[in-house]
C-alpha cells in the first residue's frame, strides 16, 4: 500500500470521470458551460447517478461502471470541444490545480502515510466502511454477521446518513484499482481542485488575467481551517465546499443566458450537493435555487415556465432522490432532538477544545492546529477582518461591472453559514465556517487580483503580497502539524484482513479503528473495546474502557470462546490462554487461532 500510487492514479481516473460527466451535462444544456466548472458540474452529476445506484441493495458494484460508462459517453459526446481547446490559454488555471493537489499531497507523503488525521479524529475509519459497503453492496445493511464493522453500517447507512462525498472515493478506488484506503485522501485533494477549478470560474468574471485569476482559485482553495479540515480526512467538508463553489458561476450564468435548460447544471448541483450533506444543505441550497429560479425568470421568455416544468422538476427530483431517503437522519439530527442549548453543551463540541471564532470563517487564520487560540490572536484577527473587508467590497464592485458571480457566491454562502451557526453546536458551527472559508478568501483575493493587475494600483499589489504571505505560512503551519495514519501498520492489516477473510468471527484486542471498521471486516471482527455488537465482558463481569488495549488474559473465558481468532498488537500484555496457536506474526500484529480452530479458505 503507498500513498504515492493512490496520489497518481486516483486523481487522474477522477479528472477523466468528473470531466467526462461534466460533458455530458454541457451537451445537455445546449449551451457550452464555462470549461472551468466541467469538474464540479460532472462531480455532481457522477454522485447523483452513483447514489441512486447504491439506493438499491445489491446494486453497489453497478457503481463504478455507471460513472466510467458516463465519462465515455461525455467524452465522446463533446470530442469537437475538447478538440478546440487551447491549451496554451489553459496552462495557468491547470498548473494551479496540480499545484492545489501537489499542497493537498505533501503531508502524508513527507509523513510516508495514507489518510491524514491520525490521532485527531477517527471518523476517515468509519467513511471508509461505509464506502465499503456502498460501493461493494450499496446502503442495505441487513443480514450481515454481528461485529464492529456492522455496528457502525447500522449506526449511520441504516439511519440515512448521506454518502454523496464517500462515493467518488469508492469509485476513484474501483476503477483505478486502488483499496479505498489509499483512494481517500487522494479523492479529499480533488475536491480541492475542483474548488481551485471553480473559484477560478468566479475570479475570471472580474479578473482579465487568466494567470492573475487561476493563482486566486490556487490561493483560496488553502484557505486556513478548509485546509485544517482536509488534513483531518474532512471529506464532507471539502466535498461541500466543491460543490458549492460550481453553484455560483451556474448560478450567475443563469441571469444572462436565460433559457429552461441553463438550470440543468444548477439543478444536478444541487442534487449533488444534498446527497453529500443530506438535509443540512438546506441553508445553502434554498438560496442558491431561489437566486437562480428568480434570476432565469427575469431573462426566460413567455411561456418558457410550463416547458420547462415537464423535465426539469423530474430530474430534480431524481437528483434529490438519494437525499429524500434520509428522513429518520432529519428527524434524529433535528433540534428539537437535541435541544436548544445544544450549542453551549459540553458534547455540542465534538473533537474540538473550545467553540472557534467565527472570523476563522474568513479564510486565512494561520495557526498549526485550528482548534487552538492564536499565538498572534490581534494580528490574525485584524487580518481576518481585512479579508472579510475585501470580500464584501469585490461583491460591490463585481455588480457595478455586471461581474455577479461574487456577488452570487456570498448570497449563497453567508445567509446558510449565518443559519447554521445560530442553530448548530460548536462542532457543526466549526464545519460550516470551514466550508465557507474558501469562498471569502476567494473573493477577497480576486478583488486585489483586479485591483493589481487590471487597474495597476500599487496598495492593491501591497495587499496581494500580504495575503500571499499570509496564505503560505498558513498552509506551511498546518502541513508541518499534520499527522498521518501510518503505512506500514495499515498495510500489514490489509494483508491479515486479506489472508484471513472468511475465517472468523475476530475478535480484535488492540485499538486501531481502521482494523475494525475496514480492513478487517471480512473476517467479522469485534473490537473488544469499540462499537461492541457482541459483549465482551472481562472477567470481573465489566467491559474494557472505551479504546484501549484489552488484555487477553482480562476477557471472560466464555467470551474469548467466541471467537475464531484474535488479533492483538506484537508485545501486548496478557498471556495466551494455552492450546492457541499463533497464525500470523508481524512487525505490529499477530494473529492467534483458538483450540480446535479449522483454517478457512482464504481470500
Amino acid at each position: 500500500m503507498t500513498a504515492a500510487g493512490g496520489w497518481l492514479l486516483v486523481p487522474l481516473v477522477l479528472t477523466v470521470v468528473t470531466v467526462g460527466w461534466g460533458l455530458l451535462v454541457d451537451r445537455l444544456t445546449g449551451r457550452e458551460l464555462p470549461a472551468a466548472v466541467l469538474p464540479g458540474v460532472g462531480l455532481a452529476a457522477m454522485i447523483c447517478a452513483t447514489g441512486l445506484v447504491v439506493l438499491r441493495d445489491g446494486a453497489g458494484p453497478l457503481a463504478a461502471p455507471l460513472a466510467a460508462a458516463g465519462a465515455v459517453l461525455g467524452l465522446v459526446l463533446g470530442r469537437e470541444r475538447l478538440a478546440r481547446a487551447d491549451l496554451r490559454l489553459w496552462a495557468a488555471p491547470l498548473l494551479a490545480a496540480a499545484g492545489v493537489l501537489v499542497v493537498q499531497a505533501l503531508p502524508t507523503l513527507l509523513d510516508g502515510a495514507v489518510i491524514a488525521g491520525y490521532g485527531r479524529l477517527d471518523d476517515s475509519a468509519t467513511w471508509l466502511g461505509l464506502t465499503d459497503r456502498v460501493i461493494e453492496q450499496g446502503r442495505a445493511v441487513t443480514g450481515l454477521p454481528p461485529g464492529t464493522y456492522t455496528r457502525v453500517l447500522q449506526d449511520y447507512l441504516a439511519q440515512g446518513y448521506p454518502v454523496g462525498s464517500l462515493l467518488p472515493v469508492g469509485v476513484g478506488a474501483r476503477l483505478s484499482g486502488q483499496d479505498v484506503a489509499n483512494a481517500y485522501q487522494p479523492t479529499i485533494g480533488m475536491y480541492a481542485v475542483v474548488v481551485s477549478c471553480s473559484l477560478y470560474a468566479v475570479a475570471r468574471t472580474l479578473v482579465a488575467s487568466r494567470v492573475a485569476a487561476a493563482l486566486v482559485g490556487f490561493g483560496a482553495a488553502q484557505a486556513s481551517l478548509l485546509y485544517g479540515y482536509a488534513q483531518w480526512g474532512g471529506v464532507k467538508e471539502l466535498a461541500a465546499a466543491a460543490l458549492l463553489a460550481t453553484l455560483a458561476p451556474l448560478v450567475a450564468r443563469s441571469w444572462r443566458l436565460g433559457g429552461e435548460r441553463t438550470l440543468l447544471a444548477v439543478v444536478l448541483v444541487v442534487g449533488g450537493l444534498t446527497g453529500t450533506l443530506g438535509v443540512s444543505a438546506g441553508p445553502w441550497v434554498l438560496p442558491a435555487v431561489l437566486l437562480a429560479f428568480v434570476g432565469w425568470l427575469v431573462v426566460a421568455q413567455r411561456g418558457v415556465l410550463r416547458r420547462s416544468a415537464l423535465w426539469l422538476l423530474p430530474v430534480g427530483g431524481l437528483a434529490a432522490l438519494p437525499a429524500l431517503s434520509m428522513a429518520d437522519l432529519l428527524v434524529k439530527t433535528s433540534p428539537t432532538t437535541f435541544g436548544a442549548n445544544a450549542i453551549t453543551e459540553a458534547e455540542g463540541l465534538g473533537r474540538l477544545l473550545a467553540p472557534l471564532n467565527l472570523l476563522q470563517g474568513a479564510g486565512l487564520w494561520p495557526q498549526e492546529d485550528f482548534r487552538t487560540a492564536s499565538s498572534a490572536e490581534t494580528l490574525v484577527t485584524l487580518l481576518a477582518l481585512g479579508v472579510v473587508a475585501l470580500a464584501l467590497a469585490a461583491a460591490v464592485v463585481g455588480v457595478r461591472r455586471r461581474a455577479y458571480a461574487p456577488a452570487v457566491l456570498l448570497a449563497i454562502v453567508v445567509p446558510g453559514t449565518v443559519g447554521i451557526v445560530a442553530l448548530g453546536s460548536p462542532w457543526i458551527d466549526a464545519k460550516s465556517l470551514a466550508i465557507t472559508s474558501p469562498f471569502v478568501l476567494g473573493c477577497a483575493l480576486a478583488l486585489v487580483a483586479h485591483e493589481t493587475v487590471d487597474r495597476g494600483r500599487r496598495s492593491a499589489a501591497a495587499a496581494a503580497v500580504l495575503l500571499a504571505v499570509a496564505v503560505a505560512v498558513s498552509t506551511t503551519a498546518v502541513a508541518r502539524s499534520t499527522p498521518g495514519v501510518p503505512r506500514d501498520e495499515l498495510t500489514a492489516l490489509r494483508d491479515i484482513g486479506e489472508r484471513f477473510d472468511g475465517q472468523g468471527p475476530t475478535l480484535f484486542l488492540g485499538h486501531q479503528v481502521y482494523a475494525t471498521r475496514h480492513f478487517l471486516r471480512d473476517m467479522d471482527v469485534e473490537g473488544a473495546s469499540e462499537r461492541r455488537d457482541r459483549f465482551v465482558r472481562l472477567v470481573d463481569g465489566s467491559l474494557a474502557p472505551d479504546y484501549t488495549e484489552v488484555p487477553v488474559d482480562r476477557v471472560a473465558a466464555a467470551d474469548l470462546a467466541v471467537y475464531a481468532l484474535l488479533v492483538r498488537r506484537v508485545g501486548a500484555p496478557g498471556q495466551m490462554p494455552a492450546g492457541y496457536t499463533r497464525v500470523w506474526d508481524g512487525p505490529f500484529w499477530e494473529v492467534w487461532r483458538r483450540p480446535g480452530g479449522r483454517e478457512g479458505a482464504a481470500g
